[in-house]
């Protein structure tokens, strides 16, 4: 079950058990949030990049955070009829795991101005 909210101008989806995800992250300004954490970049494209945060207070295994970057007008009116990335990967996540097949449970999405932030296990 998730929970819809907005925080600072942009809508979360979280998942029941983790509404403080919103209250840790801003998504227009992710790399201010990450200072003074310890975080580990996995992996960075044009597209996207891939934090780990082990040991966050979040959840004791640790996070990951896919931070897909927002492309250009062009993006903004093709997302007026199809679902972002983020969006499209909570929904597979939570298909996958309604049918019992093990992937990383998704933990929250927000689809910012600027940016999309989706955090998992």
């Amino acid at each position: 079950m998730s929970v819809k909210t907005i925080k600072n101008g942009t809508e979360w989806t979280v998942r029941e058990g983790y509404e403080k995800i919103p209250e840790r992250f801003n998504p227009d300004d992710l790399l201010s949030d990450l200072n003074d954490k310890y975080y580990t970049l996995i992996k960075e494209n044009r597209v996207r990049s891939v934090i780990s945060m082990p040991g966050s207070d979040i959840n004791e295994n640790g996070i990951y955070i896919k931070y897909f970057k927002r492309g250009d007008f062009r993006d903004y009116i093709k997302h007026l009829f199809v679902p972002t990335k983020a969006r499209t990967e909570w929904d597979v996540g939570n298909a996958l795991l309604s049918k019992d097949i093990k992937t990383a449970l998704p933990l929250a999405i927000s689809e910012g101005k600027r940016c999309l932030l989706m955090v998992t296990e």
